[in-house]
């Protein structure tokens, strides 16, 4: 049975943040394979223990029911694999480790492989002092995955599209361009 466990690694940026009024921004998140072994998850790290992909956070959420308990995203896209995950890290803007957690070993394969697909990493994080903790998320990086959109768009019958935007790149067709026509039926907060 795997233990999961995960920390805070910078308790003290934390409450110096609090102290002065300021806030810890966290804005990448990162996985690794531990050189091959399962991780001690220590208060005091610094770093992942074999950092193998690293990435703006792709969404971050916090629990409307327990405002101190957040949820971090990573999107590891198809075209990057070849190692196994068993290390997580959530960093600041300053570069610093703010959150660090083992992982079940999970591969993620390589396009040379055969097969690949995204892998979504979520981590479970709890602040007491939550109200210095501010994240910012790249929008040119999102990634949406397709039960997102899917749930999104849950109700919706058909979409209204400006087309005349398009531009058509060389070894394009007008076939390659889905377009929907009609009216937008229904209201989605994002």
């Amino acid at each position: 049975m795997f233990d999961q466990m995960g920390v805070i690694c910078a308790a003290a940026k934390i409450a110096a943040a609090m102290a002065n009024s300021t806030s810890v921004t966290l804005t990448q998140m990162a996985v690794g394979d531990g050189n091959g072994l399962p991780v001690a998850v220590l208060p005091g790290r610094t770093a992942l223990v074999n950092e193998t992909f690293r990435a703006g956070i792709n969404l971050l959420v916090q629990n409307a029911g327990d405002l101190s308990q957040f949820m971090a995203e990573l999107l590891v896209p198809a075209a990057s694999g070849g190692w196994t995950t068993r290390e997580v890290g959530l960093f600041d803007s300053d570069g610093d480790l703010i959150a660090y957690s083992n992982f079940p070993d999970t591969y993620k394969p390589t396009i040379a492989e055969g097969a690949t697909q995204d892998l979504i990493i979520q981590m479970h994080i709890k602040v007491d002092n939550y109200s210095v903790i501010s994240v910012s998320i790249d929008p040119s990086l999102v990634q949406a995955t397709r039960t997102w959109v899917l749930s999104v768009l849950n109700g919706i019958t058909s979409i209204t599209m400006n087309t005349s935007d398009v531009t058509l790149t060389e070894g394009q067709s007008d076939r390659s361009i889905i377009i929907i026509t009609g009216a937008l039926t229904g209201n989605r907060n994002l």
